[in-house]
């Protein structure tokens, strides 16, 4: 079942061909840590230059483009943004071009952002770029724990979709939900779990640690 996984990334993903290895893996810790940091600066000049929101703290005097640190940022909250997300849009990217995505709301409500297909692809990549610091091969068995709203009384097409979507992305799905709600479900999830025989766990932190 591996090659159909990897088939459907190599269709659904096509800039990730031949770049799944990087020449920063190759780096001294020095010559990674000062890469980090070019990169860090220049986003944040990126940040005062073309996102309104960092704009308007440069004219409020709140940030100084000619001095920019990272601590002088404000630390953020999900209440920050929702309702202005448009104001955190960097002035380089039409709005209108851009997908607008939710998150499940597993910790609460759900939280709407926009995001470039493009730039979603190079941030996939850079996930098994990681994975692959661990050992895990692209493609390897996985258990995904997230919000996936776990049903009982889910109609036969949506169960049939499920299983094909853990058929084709090497993996099965444990609602988070679900885990949360009883001991019993955790039991249900930990036998489905060592039955697969998967090679890691990917998701939320609170949820596998159940």
């Amino acid at each position: 079942m591996r090659c159909l996984f990897l088939l459907k990334e190599w269709i659904k993903y096509p800039k990730m061909r031949g770049k799944l290895s990087s020449t920063l893996d190759n780096l001294s810790q020095e010559d990674l840590q000062k890469i980090v940091l070019e990169k860090r600066d220049a986003l944040l000049h990126h940040a005062v230059e073309t996102v309104p929101f960092y704009q308007q703290l440069v004219e409020e005097g709140r940030l100084d483009p000619k001095n920019l640190r990272i601590e002088d940022f404000p630390i953020l909250e999900k209440k920050d943004i929702r309702g202005r997300e448009e104001l955190f849009i960097s002035n380089q990217y039409d709005v209108n071009k851009l997908s607008a995505s939710r998150t499940s709301g597993s910790t609460g409500e759900p939280f709407k952002f926009y995001r470039d297909d493009a730039e979603f692809d190079a941030t996939y990549i850079d996930l098994w770029r990681g994975l692959a610091r661990a050992g895990i091969r692209h493609g390897d068995k996985r258990v995904l724990v997230k919000g996936v709203d776990e049903n009982p009384n889910s109609s036969l097409v949506t169960r049939l979709l499920r299983w094909a979507y853990g058929v084709i992305n090497q993996c099965i799905v444990i609602d988070a939900h679900f885990l949360a709600k009883s001991e019993e479900n955790i039991t249900i999830s930990l036998h489905r779990i060592r039955k697969y025989r998967p090679v890691y766990l990917h998701g939320y932190v609170s949820s596998i640690d159940l």
